[in-house]
């Protein structure tokens, strides 16, 4: 079985996972399985972070299909975890960060640091300091959008 066969299959088995009551607000962000058997498993919760109780309960879902059919062989690393600050948002985790500063790097080349103050089913909404008295709304379209990251402020 190829690398993309086994990856629609997983895809497959954490859309199962999450369409049971207990997971439905989970969503899948990245899935990346490398050519040395690392299966590296980002999921998100739309209504607050994910829990390490909550990334056991799926690894054991992957886990299953994995040793049962070996398409990994039998010595493989599976990391299920949240996608952490340094990984872009996705569309779906942009409604639970209004109100926090984001980065986000547009396909022309500019950069805007701002608030998030909405999203859109289309586009996101950034307001943006000017000047110290000063800010205006930047919207920008989901398609425009080639990186977006959190700022975390300490």
């Amino acid at each position: 079985m190829n690398l993309d066969a086994i990856k629609n299959k997983i895809k497959s088995l954490l859309k199962e996972k999450f369409s049971t009551e207990e997971f439905k607000d989970y969503f899948l962000v990245d899935l990346i399985i490398g050519k040395t058997g690392r299966v590296q498993v980002f999921v998100d919760y739309e209504h607050g972070g994910v829990t390490l109780g909550t990334c056991g309960k799926i690894s054991r879902h992957i886990e299953a299909y994995l040793d049962e059919s070996l398409v990994l062989g039998e010595k493989y690393t599976l990391d299920v975890s949240s996608p952490g600050v340094e990984r872009s948002l996705i569309k779906r985790q942009f409604p639970k960060h209004i109100g926090r500063k984001v980065k986000v790097e547009r396909n022309d080349g500019e950069t805007l640091k701002g608030k998030l103050i909405s999203v859109s089913p289309t586009g996101i909404s950034v307001e943006i300091d000017i000047s110290k008295k000063e800010q205006k709304t930047v919207e920008i379209l989901f398609e425009e959008i080639v990186k977006s990251l959190i700022i975390v402020s300490f």
